[in-house]
């Protein structure tokens, strides 16, 4: 084989490599805006979630990142009956392009609120803790 030839096969498997599919996995709060690529949540006191997913630009980009959204939100409610609140829908800026000449390249985070719904569509409300409630009182 020529030296020409292995260049070939190496830029072939690099490309192959490339098209991999984004790892679903939970972000570092604090990665969210350096690269990572995932989701993060939090349990509010009502039993409601913040939460946020973020997803690569590609050309299926704002569609993989509502599939995201989805499928967290059906782990966390156990079901595929939830309530979606999109707070945001952006684009944010990719940290190679930091003079951001090119807005258009990073990568797609969407961030709202998740209710879980009972079988009839109403949402699941978490009680108060004993404890809150009587320091309520007081």
């Amino acid at each position: 084989m020529k030296l020409s030839d292995v260049s070939i096969i190496l830029i072939a498997v690099a490309s192959i490599s490339a098209c991999g599919t984004t790892e679903y996995k939970q972000l570092n709060p604090n990665g969210i805006y350096g690269g990572e690529f995932g989701y993060y949540d939090t349990e509010r006191d009502d039993g409601s979630y913040r939460l946020k997913v973020v997803y690569p630009n590609k050309s299926n980009g704002s569609e993989m990142a509502n599939q995201f959204w989805d499928r967290r939100a059906e782990e966390l409610c156990g079901s595929s009956k939830f309530q979606k609140d999109i707070t945001a829908a952006r684009r944010l800026m990719d940290p190679a392009y930091r003079n951001n000449m090119f807005p258009d390249r990073g990568p797609y985070m969407l961030e709202g609120f998740l209710t879980c719904l009972d079988d009839d569509g109403i949402p699941i409300v978490k009680a108060k803790e004993d404890s809150a409630i009587e320091n309520e009182a007081l």
